[in-house]
Order: C-alpha cells, then structure tokens, then sequence
C-alpha cells in the first residue's frame, strides 16, 4: 500500500473482503509508514492481526527502530540499497501474530528458531 494513503482498510477490504471478522482483529500495515519513508519505501506490506499483537509491535519496536535509523544509516550507508526489504524477524513475527512485546529482542531470540533452523 502507498504510504501516503490514509484509506488503506478500505483498499484492503476492497481486495480480500472482509477478513476482520471481530473487534479484535485490525488491518494494519507491517512496517510503521514514517520509517518506511525515511528508509526510501514508498509502499508497505498490509495484514490483517490481532488488535493485541498489533499493539504490542508498535510499542517499542517501531519507536527504536526510528530512533536508531540515523546511527543505522551512518554505519551502513547501503542500508536502503534495495528497492524491495522482504521483512526482518520484528515484522515476521508480527505477520504471525505473535506478540512482540515491544521491550527488546527477547521475543525475536526466543522464535528465531522458526526462521532459521
């Protein structure tokens, strides 16, 4: 989805349908849109997840993320270098709707089994 779209749950709805089928569920995007743009990215990857792992992801994780881009870019200048980021373990464990927690990377250590057997 554009990351300068506000009406992504309408679009997403438009193609899948109503897959939201309960108040605990949301249609969010994986990456958070400001990081995104600041990246370079202009589209990002949506799902549909729980309200709870939804908020959890966003809690820490997205805020240190942004906080630490300028550092990451200066150390590694190619980190924007593709065109398409696939995902990192943070969103993969978000599209599996497993909550993250948001107060470190305990959660990413603890499944990174399911990544890398």
């Amino acid at each position: 989805m554009d990351i300068d779209s506000r009406r992504y749950r309408f679009y997403y709805k438009k193609v899948f349908g109503d897959v939201v089928t309960g108040e605990d569920e949301v249609i969010d995007h994986v990456m958070n849109t400001h990081l995104a743009s600041q990246m370079g990215y202009r589209y990002v990857r949506l799902l549909h997840v729980s309200r709870r792992t939804n908020s959890s992801a966003g809690r820490r994780g997205e805020t240190v993320a942004m906080e630490f881009l300028p550092v990451s870019t200066a150390v590694n200048p190619d980190l924007n270098a593709c065109e398409i980021v696939y995902t990192d373990p943070m969103d993969l464990l978000k599209m599996l709707d497993i909550q993250e927690g948001g107060f470190g990377l305990d959660i990413v250590r603890d499944n990174h089994h399911l990544f890398y057997p």
